[in-house]
């Protein structure tokens, strides 16, 4: 099953993964069953992080990469899993394992598989493997997450002496239709 994003018109449950369209990484879901995902995603090269890391040599960041692979693997894999809920969904990040091996530039076109692991109720624990168009293995990660029903509409918590995380929210009233 092919599920393709022209112009970030995923279904909405898709494009309530992250709050906003500059953290939006799920453009091309080719696949997605009870054993694996792939998707793609092409770095864009206006993309915001690209100012700073490194304006004359632009690299997408670490952390991003981590980002990328998680909403395939926590988020999309997770609504799929729950896709028989009628309500909105959070997913959370608990520990994330990562080994980056190549660099990944502006218009690269990335394929991310993702295996799951292991589920136990909520968690997901999934094997994550980025790889850019050259075929060459990017970046790998096995990332444990979290889906919870959300019952608080307000996208934010507070953690500790005033940090605030986003709460990734996915909304399913707009659920693909899987086979």
């Amino acid at each position: 099953m092919a599920i393709e994003n022209k112009n970030h018109h995923l279904p909405l449950h898709l494009r309530h993964l992250v709050e906003s369209k500059n953290f939006a990484y799920v453009e091309n879901i080719i696949e997605i069953s009870e054993q694996k995902i792939v998707g793609t995603y092409v770095v864009k090269e206006a993309q915001w992080f690209f100012k700073g890391h490194f304006p004359s040599h632009p690299i997408t960041p670490g952390v991003v990469l981590i980002d990328i692979m998680a909403q395939f693997v926590i988020g999309a894999f997770g609504t799929y899993h729950h896709r028989k809920n009628d309500h909105h969904l959070s997913y959370d990040l608990k520990e994330v394992e990562s080994e980056f091996l190549q660099g990944v530039y502006p218009q690269d076109v990335l394929t991310i598989i993702g295996d799951p692991i292991l589920r136990i109720q909520q968690d997901i624990r999934a094997s994550a493997k980025l790889f850019r168009e050259d075929h060459l293995l990017a970046a790998s990660a096995t990332i444990i997450g979290r889906i919870t029903p959300s019952i608080d509409t307000n996208p934010t918590r507070k953690f500790g002496k005033g940090c605030t995380i986003a709460r990734n929210r996915i909304d399913l009233n707009d659920q693909l239709k899987y086979p």
